[in-house]
């Protein structure tokens, strides 16, 4: 799968910084038995900045999961994901975050199921404020009617 495009932002305020830059969405799909499959993702966008002095964000996308259903009901996918992230608007800062985690979900039937879910992250930023570590555990219940 391949999305292959150019991202501009423009902002009505001269005191702000236009940007515009090439962005993708790569995805390499290997699925050696009907039940695993296998993804190596490779992603560039911009998207809106997280503090009042961040105009937008550059992102960088490395993703590796693989994911496995067991039977008919339990399905599992694990995945490793790097981001390198650049700021506009904010004087030298750059981070960059690892997230690794896991999550099974079970379905008991067409309607109900219920996911768990565990994940890591790190992050290394040129700002020390802003660097951290998050461990993240969720239970998510889910009912179609």
């Amino acid at each position: 799968v391949a999305r292959v495009g150019y991202l501009s932002k423009n902002f009505v305020s001269s005191d702000l910084t236009d940007i515009s830059e090439p962005a993708w969405d790569l995805t390499l799909i290997w699925q050696p038995r009907t039940y695993s499959t296998f993804q190596l993702s490779r992603i560039r966008d911009i998207s809106e900045g997280s503090l009042a002095n961040d105009t937008s964000k550059l992102t960088d996308l490395t993703r590796v999961s693989w994911g496995r259903n067991w039977n008919s009901r339990l399905r599992s996918n694990v995945h490793i994901t790097r981001k390198d992230k650049a700021f506009e608007g904010a004087k030298d800062r750059d981070s960059v975050e690892y997230i690794a985690g896991f999550n099974v979900q079970y379905r008991f039937d067409e309607k109900l199921s219920v996911t768990g879910q565990y994940r890591y992250s790190t992050q290394d930023s040129t700002r020390p404020e802003f660097e951290n570590t998050r461990n993240l555990i969720s239970l998510g219940l889910r009912w179609e009617i």
